[in-house]
């Protein structure tokens, strides 16, 4: 599956020195969603934006930013 967000990380209350730890906190937040599904050790987060399920890579976060 394949998707993309857009946000506004400012109505969110995030502020720009924030912004950056917005890749892991996201992997973070879908390694926690799956744990709910298998368990958690079989789950790890690569530094700093990859989902592991059994040594494969299941998920990758990429953020990008606008200057408007």
């Amino acid at each position: 599956m394949t998707f993309s967000l857009l946000i506004d990380p400012l109505s969110l209350g995030l502020q720009p020195t924030h912004w950056p730890r917005l890749s892991l906190w996201t992997a973070l937040a879908v390694r926690d969603g799956l744990t709910r599904f298998v368990p958690g050790d079989q789950l790890r987060v690569k530094w700093p934006n990859d989902v592991y399920f059994r040594q494969r890579k299941i998920s990758g976060i990429l953020i990008e930013g606008s200057s408007r």
